[in-house]
């Protein structure tokens, strides 16, 4: 075998190594990616779900905040 076949050779080899690099490290990323984007849209459902409990526990308080003045007004009719 002559020089430039062996060079050639074992460029070839170094091409196909850089390639399986490569390809290794985009799927790599590409998990890591999937793993971020899953844990953002949970996190976004999550934030979702304390908004709208959120609206809840307004919505209680205002309830409470009526029904206390409510019996209020029926302790005063009461009163002596």
């Amino acid at each position: 075998m002559n020089r430039k076949t062996e060079l050639l050779e074992l460029s070839v080899h170094l091409l196909h190594k850089i390639a399986t690099s490569v390809a290794a490290i985009a799927e790599e990323q590409s998990a890591s990616t999937e793993e971020v984007t899953a844990t953002v849209e949970t996190g976004a459902t999550n934030a979702k779900n304390v908004a709208d409990e959120s609206r809840g526990v307004d919505q209680s308080a205002v309830t409470v905040a009526e029904s206390a003045a409510k019996i209020g007004e029926f302790v005063d009719t009461f009163r002596i």
